[in-house]
């Protein structure tokens, strides 16, 4: 059981509060806080007070990422609360799990089960698929439902991934049988594209049809710029340049944009009442081998040569060169073996960096363990004292390495979410240690300075990360404007 009193915590409680009001004129609202502020229990409190408002009963539906689906915090925190504020939580299964995956979902909402994906038609996986959708909101319907979603931006910011569109069918569907659905969302990173990310949670909340709609309601010269042959990729950059920065004179109305997600995105400044490790970064230089560089040189040369069958098959040749080099190892082996760093965390994107360290461990008898998309050891052979290979994509967000106190990055993410999530993978809140050391290794060409490839990267996340924090302050609101008790939002109590 969680003690009662994390419950009662003035954080809590308000922001619990505060989502309640928020989801009085929309059936989504995201709570955006930083790592630290238990974004768990606010959720499954707000789920509380809309029990509250119906009778005690709610049926909850959670979806998370398989990290936190292993950790069972989420089970935790529901059976608590339950006993503790006398409500009843109907659990939903998602696939057949309690605490499903957006990948999951999907799934379910394809209606695979229900034909031969071998031999059925395209209108029979359709038909199938309607079926299945209708069938989930019949359940849905019959009982007032909260969707808690744990990392809401891994799908709900692109508005044409499959999940989301079928997610939004789904919701659509539950309206207009009559059901009451409300969709709590959870995240530290909301943006990775700013404004253009705010076009899923719009169509999601049912703001705008879809991302076709958001253009031409919102865009200036749309059907123009269409008839011109523009991409979809052009478009977007006429709205966010190179530079991340927004262009407003490219929006007919960027304020009216904003105040139409500033319904949905909760981000209060909440004080910070308790003590969360601080993240000191710091870039370590790595000289490369003599066979990484002539590596360098000879993909150097196939470029000039346009030997690339692709731009992204050269940046992808260029980074398997940087960060597998012996150099990048040797020194990942030397932070390993250190009596100060415990348990670091690798991070990487690609599984050619992960299976250049795993070989290495290997070659030394030194154990491991792993969180990505094939293996999750951590949580199945945890032991304090190894290392852990983390993927960006499966453990980026989502676990806590509480004993850890160092990351290494053996190759930057291309998103900048992912980076700034993983600063907050072992920066805990409750650990006795002040700050969390994240070494990004930083390769080194035959001038003695960063290659470019690695510059250019590295560039590009810290100048995402800043336009996404200038983009956030829009919806950041002083801590008490919607958090006190009104007549209007229930109190969970």
């Amino acid at each position: 059981m969680i003690p009662r009193e994390y419950f009662d915590d003035e954080i809590t409680v308000g922001t619990a509060r505060g989502t309640l009001r928020h989801l009085r004129h929309s059936r989504f609202s995201i709570v955006r806080l930083p790592v630290g502020y238990g974004k768990t229990l606010i959720a499954v409190l707000t789920a509380v007070g809309i029990a509250k408002q119906n009778g005690g009963v709610v049926q909850i539906g959670v979806i998370a990422p398989q990290a936190k689906r292993l950790d069972k915090s989420f089970d935790e925190a529901l059976e608590s609360a339950s006993a503790y504020f006398g409500v009843t939580f109907k659990r939903l299964l998602i696939n057949g799990e309690e605490t499903g995956t957006f990948a999951g979902l999907s799934r379910e909402l394809s209606g695979a089960h229900l034909i031969d994906a071998k031999t059925s038609t395209v209108n029979q996986q359709r038909y199938a698929r309607r079926k299945a959708i209708k069938a989930k909101a019949e359940e849905i319907a019959k009982t007032p439902t909260v969707f808690i979603l744990d990392e809401t931006h891994m799908t709900l910011r692109d508005s044409t991934g499959v999940t989301s569109k079928s997610f939004t069918a789904l919701l659509n569907m539950v309206d207009n049988m009559g059901g009451q659905v409300k969709v709590v969302g959870l995240t530290a990173t909301p943006f990775d594209k700013s404004v253009l990310d705010t076009i899923g949670y719009l169509v999601f909340n049912g703001n705008y049809n879809s991302r076709e709609e958001f253009y031409t309601r919102e865009v200036v010269d749309y059907k123009a710029l269409k008839m011109q042959g523009l991409t979809h990729e052009d478009i977007e950059l006429k709205l966010v340049g190179r530079d991340f920065k927004i262009r407003p004179n490219q929006f007919i109305n960027l304020n009216r944009v904003i105040s139409q997600a500033k319904q949905i995105i909760y981000s209060p400044k909440a004080p910070k009442n308790f003590h969360i490790p601080a993240n000191q970064i710091t870039t370590l230089k790595v000289p490369l081998s003599e066979e990484g560089l002539n590596r360098l040189d000879y993909l150097k040369q196939v470029a000039s040569d346009d030997g690339f069958s692709s731009k992204t098959e050269e940046r992808l040749e260029f980074i398997k060169a940087m960060t597998t080099d012996k150099a990048m190892i040797d020194l990942a082996l030397r932070i390993i073996k250190s009596d100060k760093i415990k348990q670091p965390l690798f991070f990487y994107q690609f599984n050619a960096q992960r299976d250049a360290l795993a070989e290495a461990l290997d070659a030394e008898n030194m154990p491991y363990l792993q969180v990505n998309g094939s293996s999750h050891s951590y949580f199945t052979d945890f032991d304090e004292t190894l290392p852990v290979l983390v993927q960006y994509g499966s453990g980026a967000t989502a676990f806590e390495a509480k004993l850890s106190n160092t990351s290494v990055y053996l190759g930057l993410p291309d998103s900048s979410i992912n980076f700034d999530q993983s600063l907050g993978r072992n920066a805990r809140r409750g650990q006795a240690m002040d700050v969390i050391t994240n070494y990004i290794l930083a390769p080194q060409g035959r001038t003695g300075r960063n290659v470019p490839q690695f510059t250019k990267q590295y560039t590009r996340i810290k100048n995402k990360m800043t336009q996404n924090m200038i983009f956030l302050a829009n919806f950041e609101t002083e801590w008490g404007t919607f958090e006190n008790p009104t007549k209007t939002a229930s109190k969970p109590s």
